[in-house]
């Protein structure tokens, strides 16, 4: 008497999010394609609908969670470099050579860069731990040929002097320092068993980004550390003519 009763099909129970009914469309990344592919086809997708005004869609779900992840170990990154940095300060008392060392970090973010195209990997939350790891590895090379080079230039021998010794002196503990590590993670570079797809980029990110920084770091270290150097002793000594003669002045008065 009071209505008509009809059947139809009815979702099991009603999500909502913000005070606002949700429905979510699940999918799952194919084998051999990142999720930032999936996001970008999915992205492609949605721009074609034609949605109505009343309705909103968006991505969510592991592209949440892997911005979040992507965030928290970019700013772990940035506290790491500082990090390291503060101690080196404190270890040389200088400003100066720890600033020169330093030189060798955006050399292994380019190996790191030349590497994951090369051997066409995504940059992941994997890859980017083997990057705060890079940060810690790279700069043992720049502390071993700078440290050894202050040793000689207390010693009385000038800085050139002091660098081409430190260079040939210091080049076998580099190469076998870093080969040990290089060849430690090569095995995970190319490893093809169950749950190597995670871990490859971390070999790879760490094997590629050690080797390229240590073979620029034997030429680009030692000349702007010389460089540096150079310039400094130049302007004390300007500063030391200047006040000489600044004397000299006062005395023919």
């Amino acid at each position: 008497d009071l209505g008509t009763v009809v059947e139809s099909a009815t979702p099991p129970q009603i999500e909502r999010k913000n005070r606002e009914r949700l429905v979510t469309v699940t999918a799952y990344v194919g084998t051999g394609y990142a999720l930032s592919d999936a996001v970008k086809v999915s992205q492609q997708a949605i721009d074609e609908c034609d949605i109505p005004s009343e309705l909103s869609v968006a991505i969510a779900g592991d592209v949440e969670d892997q911005k979040e992840t992507f965030t928290q170990l970019i700013t772990l990154l940035i506290l790491m470099v500082i990090l390291v940095y503060m101690v080196m300060a404190s270890q040389f008392e200088s400003f100066m050579s720890p600033f020169v060392i330093m030189f060798s970090i955006p050399f292994a973010l380019t190996g790191v860069a030349l590497g994951c195209m090369i051997t066409d990997t995504a940059i992941g939350v994997m890859a980017l731990i083997g990057v705060i790891i890079l940060m810690g590895i790279v700069v043992k090379n720049g502390i071993v040929m700078i440290d050894y080079t202050i040793l000689l230039q207390e010693r009385g021998k000038e800085v050139k002097e002091a660098m081409t010794e430190a260079c040939m002196s210091r080049l076998r503990p580099i190469l076998m320092t870093t080969l040990t590590t290089v060849l430690g993670m090569i095995p995970m570079a190319i490893g093809k068993g169950e749950g190597s797809e995670m871990w490859r980029s971390l070999g790879i990110t760490v094997a590629w980004g050690l080797s390229i920084s240590s073979l620029v770091t034997l030429v680009i270290i030692p000349t702007i550390y010389t460089s540096f150097v150079e310039g400094s002793q130049r302007r004390k000594a300007r500063k030391a003519a200047r006040k000489a003669k600044k004397l000299a002045a006062a005395a023919a008065k």
